[in-house]
């Protein structure tokens, strides 16, 4: 592309950015405490720097020494007049969303952190007035006058509309209670955020703290509000539940705190760490501004999905339709500790009750230690079938091949297990079946030694299984025991050697309990 002389992007470019900077002239001399931000400047200044970063981009300022400072507070100037007018939002919005005993906090700490945005904003536009000024930008600059005043309505229209029957949104509040519960199990790496002290802040989890994390969750959050919006909001349930609009006032601040963290966490990367960038620029005050990241955003994010996260439990109970699904245990050596650990994931997960039913016993299929219990009444069922199995068999020939020395007892014993293992009474999980280590007893008959052998087999390197089918029953919420259904069908996400396998789509959130796990 051919590249133009300094004057004549002046030229194209000095009138495009005039009013911005008209702006800027009328509060540089201004004391920093008589600067205050309203929804209309802060869309003027977004709309007319992101104009200005458009056009520098067309330029090349990215690549040129002398622009690329220009370029940057324009980037800056954007980026935080977003947040600050999301931050704004916020302010004004959140006596709607149903806070409670948090709200007054929760607006004492929405001031404090758009007083010391603005102040970065300010800072920011009177960078940006120098550095044109030096561009030679500015020449024959007049002050303007600018209305920005805002009218913050304190009233609302009646809520008059018509509104659907309670019945036909109960499966959809059951649907987007399993969605918020699918989407926000990253909940905790929040709370391990706010937890670190700003001091610290090379410590944090960046693997998490990053743009693409971040604004992936920002996208998932806005589906939340807009499934709320479309299915539940102006029902006659939300009326008559008040958890609903405490759900929705959740998920909406959960969104906006998301697109600051955004767009913070977007300028830390680009603005701040990116090479060719100074750690810490004139306008921004680089404690605050992590200050707002770990004590502001990260905190009540944590807090707004921790009780979204509670009150779509409760709302579950509520609205649940109950349901009992039979499935087949564990294949290989049934409820250890991974297949038991994932089923009361999925329980805890929906914050229900589930309960496992096998033979005449009941067990809280939320507690993983209580499903390895009934791993063992499935043992002896396990034992029971290999026993009648081995009762039936006669083993007095081989028996007197043993005592007259013709046959090995080792060798009789591999033999007699290949034989159980092609008739499908055990399953070998691992050929050839080396049985030098396992333990003889030589005043025992062969049948209990070839049972003896499968018990150490199963038990020591998870060599042998029984094959025994045994199923089970779980009762709860349909959405748990649906999931916990596709669980077992994937074989409890684990292969015959004890390694975990993929697990389907729909119980991706299972991977992060397998991570913490970890």
């Amino acid at each position: 592309m051919q590249e133009v002389s300094i004057d004549k992007v002046l030229e194209l470019f000095a009138p495009r950015i005039r009013d911005l900077l008209s702006l800027i002239l009328s509060i540089e001399n201004d004391e920093p405490e008589q600067f205050h931000t309203t929804r209309p400047m802060l869309n003027y200044l977004k709309a007319k720097s992101e104009q200005a970063e458009e056009l520098l981009d067309a330029y090349g300022a990215r690549t040129n020494a002398q622009w690329f400072p220009l370029r940057e507070s324009v980037a800056t100037l954007k980026n935080f007049s977003t947040a600050c007018y999301e931050l704004l939002h916020i302010l004004y919005s959140c006596q709607y969303y149903n806070l409670g005993n948090e709200l007054e906090g929760f607006v004492n700490d929405t001031s404090l952190y758009t007083n010391l945005l603005a102040n970065m904003i300010r800072k920011a536009m009177c960078t940006l007035l120098n550095q044109a000024r030096a561009l030679g930008l500015a020449s024959n600059l007049e002050k303007k006058v600018f209305d920005f005043s805002e009218v913050v309505p304190n009233v609302r229209l009646p809520r008059n509309r018509k509104h659907e029957g309670p019945d036909s949104v109960k499966n959809r509040i059951n649907a987007l209670a399993t969605n918020v519960l699918n989407t926000t199990e990253d909940v905790n790496n929040f709370k391990k955020l706010a937890k670190v002290a700003p001091s610290r802040w090379d410590s944090l989890d960046f693997d998490f703290l990053n743009e693409t994390r971040i604004r992936s969750l920002e996208v998932d959050m806005h589906v939340l509000q807009s499934l709320y919006d479309t299915y539940v909001s102006d029902s006659e349930t939300e009326n008559s539940d008040p958890d609903l609009l405490k759900l929705r006032g959740r998920i909406t601040g959960a969104l906006h705190l998301l697109r600051i963290l955004t767009i913070y966490v977007h300028y830390y990367e680009r603005h701040i760490c990116h090479p060719g960038c100074s750690d810490e620029k004139d306008y921004v005050d680089i404690t605050p501004f992590r200050n707002a990241i770990i004590k502001y955003l990260a905190h009540y994010i944590a807090l707004f999905l921790g009780e979204g996260r509670k009150l779509c439990s409760a709302l579950l109970r509520k609205y649940c339709v109950m349901k009992t699904v039979t499935v087949k245990v564990p294949p290989y050596i049934g409820f250890h500790m991974r297949p038991s650990t994932l089923v009361a994931a999925i329980v805890m997960h929906y914050g229900c009750d589930v309960t496992l039913r096998l033979g005449s016993s009941e067990y809280d299929a939320s507690n993983a230690f209580n499903l390895m219990q009934a791993n063992g009444f499935i043992d002896q069922k396990k034992r029971a079938f290999l026993l009648q199995n081995l009762g039936k068999r006669d083993f007095s020939s081989i028996d007197e091949q043993i005592a007259s020395g013709k046959l090995d007892r080792r060798l009789a014993i591999r033999n007699i297990l290949y034989k159980l293992a092609s008739e499908g009474i055990v399953k070998l999980y691992k050929v050839p079946v080396e049985i030098e280590d396992v333990p003889l007893d030589d005043m025992a008959s062969l049948c209990q030694n070839v049972y003896n052998a499968v018990e150490y087999l199963m038990k020591n390197d998870r060599r042998m299984g029984i094959s025994f089918d045994a199923s089970i029953t779980f009762t709860g919420p349909e959405q748990a025991v649906d999931d916990i259904a596709v669980l077992a069908e994937a074989d409890y996400g684990e292969s015959e050697q004890g390694v975990d396998l993929p697990l389907p789509h729909r119980l991706d959130y299972l991977n992060f309990k397998r991570r913490i796990a970890k």
